[in-house]
């Protein structure tokens, strides 16, 4: 009796130049969003479309540079008031050394920030940080992909939203990019 390959699907003859039919699957989806993110085809919907690297007088901006610039921003914020009293203006500084801050810590923690849910921004393993368009195509409608940040106030998670049909949506996880 000749041995039966166990690895091998059972999926009939297919020519060489063809596509090999897909495997059934004995239990019904759910919804064709849910069943497109249980096999993770929106991870492979992704892709970056343009990297700009960010520059300051020709050197590369890195992570510890925000992160240096937000607290040094707090620490003259915070003796400014003291010495020269409470101004409208220190509302600036501080705001703009708290945005310097919150992208230096995500940066440095996850490597992708969101800025100020406008853009994006994505460090490399140097530390080196960049401005990224990152988009693709819906696994499920073949729509655009767009990202956008879904939830209460104090709780927005980035999430990939379908331009066609609002209802595919998936949480985004930056990792799925690769490494700059």
């Amino acid at each position: 009796m000749p041995s039966k390959s166990i690895f091998a699907p059972d999926t009939g003859s297919f020519a060489a130049d063809e596509t090999p039919p897909a495997a059934t699957s004995p239990q019904p989806a759910a919804s064709a969003p849910a069943a497109a993110a249980s096999r993770g085809s929106w991870a492979e919907a992704f892709q970056r479309y343009h990297v700009a690297p960010l520059r300051l007088r020709g050197k590369p901006v890195k992570t510890v540079w925000l992160l240096a610039a937000g607290a040094a921003g707090l620490a003259v914020t915070a003796l400014g008031v003291y010495a020269w009293g409470m101004s409208g203006w220190w509302f600036i500084l501080i705001f703009l050394s708290l945005v310097s801050l919150e992208t230096g810590r995500d940066l440095k923690r996850k490597r992708y920030s969101r800025f100020l849910m406008m853009c994006n921004l994505e460090a490399n393993r140097a530390g080196e940080v960049f401005y990224t368009e990152i988009g693709g195509q819906c696994p499920v409608c073949n729509g655009e992909l767009k990202l956008r940040e879904i939830g209460p106030k104090r709780d927005q998670k980035t999430t990939a939203v379908c331009s066609v049909n609002g209802s595919h949506r998936w949480q985004f996880d930056p990792r799925v990019l690769g490494d700059l």
